[in-house]
Order: structure tokens, then C-alpha cells, then sequence
């Protein structure tokens, strides 16, 4: 009998759905240095000459009404080979160029995205660097035609409809 509820179980396990096969993944990842895939995401690793790299962390939608959407998990900009914040990254427009490639794929693959405009860093990184705060994100992500659908004390919800 337990060998039958094992066959069982192994037959029905589900198969995860294949981010690498989403068009706009594919689309990004031709332009990425680098990139890591996980069951349910993919983070592409946009390395710049002076050793600073972007991280654009991209996830399959969760939310039934729109399953062929991706959320955006993560944007960050690090030094590397260590994967710190560094405040010689910042302000050097890494991040911007990552946002526009991603607008202008999302809408020739005419993908909708969402995200979060909040924080990530701790306050003991907070307090070394001058990390933009959830308005300063929200404000940055509405430049690449990302709108506010909801907000809280923490963070923005933010949606890009592609454009035709």
C-alpha cells in the first residue's frame, strides 16, 4: 500500500510553470550578463564596467486576475564581486537604464507588470546610505509608466499596463 500512495504522489506532483519561456524573460535576459532562475523567478545581473551591477528580480503572478502579468520583486544596484551596497553605485543612472530597458520589452512583448515601491535595505544600512524612501520610488517607477493602485504607510502598489 505505501508503495502505491508514493507512485501516487509522484505521478501528481505538479510541474512548476517555466519563467524561462515567458517572452519578455527571454527578451531581458539577452541583454543581462548574468542570469539565475528559480521555480517560480529569474534574476538578471546587469553588470556595469566600473564593477557595479544591477539586480532586476522578476516573478511569475500570484494573483489570479491577471496570470499572465510579472511582478517585479526587486530592483537593486550592488558593488561587486561582494554584492554591496556601495554609495559609488548609486546615482549613476544603472537602475534608470534597467527600468527603461524593461518598459520598452515589456511593451513590445506587451506584458503587464506590478510591483511594490518600498524600502528593502535595513535601518543599519538605511543609516549608512541615502536609499530612496517609498515616495522617491514610487516617483521614479511612475517615469517608466508605472501608476499607483493602492497604498499604505510602508509601501506604493504600482501597475504598467504596455502601451500599444
Amino acid at each position: 500500500m505505501k508503495y502505491s500512495i508514493k507512485e501516487h504522489l509522484l505521478r501528481e506532483t505538479k510541474t512548476y510553470p517555466d519563467i524561462d519561456g515567458h517572452s519578455l524573460i527571454a527578451a531581458l535576459a539577452s541583454h543581462a550578463s548574468e542570469k539565475f532562475t528559480s521555480y517560480d523567478g529569474t534574476i538578471l545581473k546587469f553588470t556595469q564596467p566600473d564593477g557595479c551591477a544591477t539586480l532586476l528580480d522578476i516573478r511569475l503572478s500570484d494573483d489570479p486576475a491577471r496570470p499572465d502579468a510579472l511582478y517585479i520583486e526587486q530592483i537593486e544596484v550592488l558593488k561587486y564581486p561582494y554584492g554591496e551596497l556601495d554609495q559609488a553605485c548609486f546615482g549613476k543612472g544603472y537602475a534608470q537604464e534597467v527600468l527603461s530597458l524593461l518598459a520598452k520589452t515589456a511593451d513590445e512583448t506587451q506584458t503587464e507588470l506590478f510591483l511594490v515601491a518600498a524600502p528593502t535595505a535595513s535601518g543599519k544600512e538605511r543609516a549608512y546610505f541615502e536609499l530612496p524612501d517609498k515616495d522617491q520610488l514610487a516617483s521614479l517607477y511612475a517615469r517608466y509608466g508605472f501608476v499607483e493602485t493602492g497604498r499604505n504607510f510602508a509601501q506604493v502598489l504600482m501597475t504598467r499596463k504596455p502601451t500599444t
